[in-house]
């Protein structure tokens, strides 16, 4: 969304039309697949029944898989319920967790993950929404595979010493069964706006322009 009110295609959508022409014209995307999607994947259960544990109220959170999509936007949100949406995003390390920006910037514009939840709304008809991060250790078979990746960097690998002091620092950032669980999630709210859906409207319908007059250089 870059600038909302600005009449004009951010960087970033601009790009993204390039990658999105190319793979269209010639059937061929780059497919990308990183050790923190893959925590976040396979570690969603785990993070919604946290969410759960801590909250300790009487609704079961079930896990959504209904793709939705209007004439603008499409989307799977995590977790719907009568009253609101909510999204699960699995930290990758404690410093992620402790650094993540929420619904708003500090100039309090909305943030990726901010339009990802009002979009949400504009789906589901639902007024509200929480951003929901969590703390949950990371798979042990991608902790060894990052200190197998690390092990070059240290002269003398297993029998030097501060390789040792490495991987006991990784699996810190890694694993946090020493921190009570109710300080292993972190919640955003966020109200629906009318205003920021109108926005989103204009700017995919620019985008949508520009990708039916897109000329590759």
């Amino acid at each position: 969304m870059g600038s909302p009110k600005k009449n004009e295609l951010p960087v970033g959508a601009q790009t993204y039309l390039r990658e999105w022409y190319i793979a269209e014209k010639y059937g061929r995307r780059m497919p990308v697949r990183t050790d923190q999607m893959d925590k976040g994947i396979r570690c969603e259960e785990q993070s919604i029944s946290l969410l759960q544990l801590v909250e300790e109220n009487q609704i079961l959170y079930k896990k959504n898989d209904k793709n939705l999509t209007n004439k603008w936007a499409t989307g799977t949100p995590d977790l719907l319920t009568d009253k609101e949406v909510l999204d699960i995003k699995t930290a990758w390390t404690f410093d992620t967790f402790w650094k993540a920006e929420g619904v708003h910037t500090k100039s309090g514009m909305l943030t990726d993950y901010g339009w990802q939840l009002m979009v949400y709304m504009w789906l589901t008809g639902l007024k509200h929404a929480r951003l929901v991060y969590t703390l949950i250790n990371t798979p042990e078979d991608t902790l060894i595979g990052l200190e197998s990746a690390a092990r070059w960097k240290f002269q003398g690998m297993d029998e030097n010493p501060e390789y040792d002091v490495y991987c006991k620092q990784l699996r810190k950032m890694h694993v946090f069964d020493d921190i009570e669980v109710d300080e292993r999630v972190r919640i955003w709210d966020l109200e629906y706006s009318e205003e920021h859906i109108e926005q989103l409207k204009a700017r995919v319908e620019l985008l949508q322009e520009a990708a039916e007059n897109f000329v590759l250089k």
